[in-house]
């Protein structure tokens, strides 16, 4: 009778989460699209690339042309909106409110997520969360709390981890423009998740390698997650107790078993060859790029202040979540000075190996790089962007003590997959990194100890609300500020210079309204 209580409390409690966090979101956002507001960045992109990109594969469908087109992603994402566009309507309000849909998804699988701390993956009875005690050591607790008063507090607690991904920026622009950028993050929560389980089995391997293949239709650099899947296969299933941070522990169990390890690792391997093979077959059909032919020479190289700069966003939105890892810094403190040290060494050596001021021309603007610009920078080393990269590098660490030994691993391999793939992006802005640091930082609240007082519950939401206030008010005045966009100016904001984009059609009659939708490419 317990364990039935306890899942019906565990799914009343997920639930309210995703729906308090849907009503956040989808008030303003669904505003915004009956209004028809076309201003910004946001709206910039869907007009000018991907609305023309869904339109056009909607004339082509069923036999599509994917050899060039106007996005310079994979094209799951248009496919899906351009079958609605042929079978619902074609009506801009309805692909962007189609569009919005894949942002649903991701706040209510983020909700699953958070909504029982880390153990959201199965009955309280098999898997139990754990209360960090005193002396180090943790208690098993079951998963659901017994008391609707702590139900409830809970349930508040783990909303406020949404709050700031609901309220980033970049994330509400994809939640009302048609913008791939939350279909891609969908499939990388999915995945993350499925790795996350504290067992490895057929969901692992068979839904680990479809979600994958899907995300890799979406976005092609988000193959990454992989290494979650290789990092999850490598440790196998979680045998509790699991007694808190040991480093020599850890490290014997990684290399024990070698054997076994080998063979689930190449499991995921096979698993994952769909994926590689999409990728292979875009990058032949694109002429050996990693891009449609159009964009080839604007996504040319890669950029090696990724690193420091994935450290410094982490750094300064992991510093609102101080409470949850305050007990590992505090630990690292007292009892492991060498991890400490190594984050420090780390952190000075990424951000100082490589320029970190604002540069057009090395891919680095937008976002914190506009506020580098106005702050010293000797040696072309920002004094913003270095102190923030060595923060994050100790923060990493931080949260690496209090996370439980199969989380902190893959955890870790998470962002550690994720800043080699920016590395090979050139664009390093602000836009592709500030999610993944808010859904890593979300999901790894939710997975360490609970608080053992509803002071120190209470404690723990002021920082991720004030961070999540900031970023709605960045958000609000940035689309207040906003400009009306103009399909026929192909200069976007924040852009020095105009794509070069063969088969855009620019409209013939000057006087046409400029929130229409421009011509699609014609195909024929």
């Amino acid at each position: 009778m317990n364990t039935l209580a306890d899942n019906h409390q565990h799914r009343r409690a997920w639930l309210r989460i995703a729906v308090v966090a849907l009503v956040i979101f989808l008030v303003p956002a669904i505003g915004l699209i009956a209004s028809g507001f076309v201003k910004g960045r946001g709206a910039f992109d869907q007009l000018n690339y991907h609305e023309q990109v869904v339109r056009s594969f909607a004339e082509q469908l069923p036999r599509l042309d994917l050899s060039n087109y106007l996005s310079a992603t994979t094209p799951g994402y248009h496919i899906m909106l351009a079958v609605v566009a042929r079978v619902v309507s074609d009506a801009r309000w309805v692909l962007q409110l189609a569009g919005s849909l894949f942002t649903v998804g991701l706040l209510v699988v983020l909700a699953r997520g958070v909504g029982c701390g880390g153990r959201w993956h199965g009955s309280p009875s098999r898997e139990r969360g754990w209360h960090g005690l005193p002396n180090g050591e943790r208690q098993p607790v079951a998963c659901a709390q017994g008391s609707v008063g702590k139900t409830l507090t809970y349930s508040r607690g783990s909303v406020v981890l949404l709050l700031p991904v609901i309220a980033s920026m970049p994330v509400f622009y994809s939640g009302v423009w048609m913008l791939p950028d939350n279909a891609g993050w969908l499939g990388v929560l999915a995945v993350w998740l499925i790795a996350l389980r504290p067992r490895f089995d057929a969901i692992t391997l068979i839904g680990g390698g479809l979600m994958l293949a899907a995300l890799v239709f979406v976005r092609q650099i988000h193959l990454w997650p992989l290494a979650m899947l290789l990092t999850a296969a490598w440790l196998g299933a979680r045998t509790p107790p699991d007694t808190g941070f040991d480093f020599s522990q850890d490290l014997r169990e990684l290399f024990s078993q070698i054997p076994n390890r080998l063979v689930r690792t190449g499991l995921v391997v096979l698993a994952a060859l769909p994926a590689v093979a999409i990728l292979l077959y875009f990058w032949t059909l694109w002429d050996k790029n990693l891009t449609p032919p159009m964009f080839a020479d604007r996504h040319i190289g890669g950029n090696t202040s990724a690193p420091a700069f994935v450290l410094a966003v982490f750094g300064m939105y992991a510093a609102f979540f101080l409470p949850y890892y305050l007990d590992g810094l505090h630990k690292m403190w007292v009892r492991h000075t060498w991890l400490l040290g190594l984050a420090l060494i780390v952190g000075l050596a990424l951000a100082l190996a490589v320029p970190t001021t604002r540069n057009y021309n090395a891919g680095r603007y937008s976002g914190l790089w506009e506020v580098a610009e106005h702050l010293p920078a000797p040696m072309d080393r920002s004094v913003l962007v270095v102190p923030l990269a060595v923060l994050g590098s100790v923060l990493v660490a931080a949260w690496f003590v209090v996370l439980g030994q199969r989380d902190r691993w893959i955890m870790l391999a998470a962002l550690v997959a994720f800043t080699a793939a920016q590395c090979v992006s050139f664009k390093l802005w602000q836009r592709y990194t500030e999610p993944m640091v808010l859904l890593w930082l979300a999901l790894a609240a939710a997975r360490v100890a609970p608080a053992r007082t509803a002071a120190g519950a209470s404690w723990r939401m002021l920082g991720p609300i004030a961070l999540a206030v900031g970023l709605a008010l960045m958000t609000t005045v940035s689309l207040v500020g906003a400009r009306a966009v103009e399909p026929r100016n192909l200069i976007a904001p924040g852009e020095t210079e105009a794509p070069i984009l063969p088969g855009m059609k620019v409209p013939r009659n000057q006087d046409r309204d400029p929130h229409d939708v421009p011509a699609p490419i014609s195909r024929s």
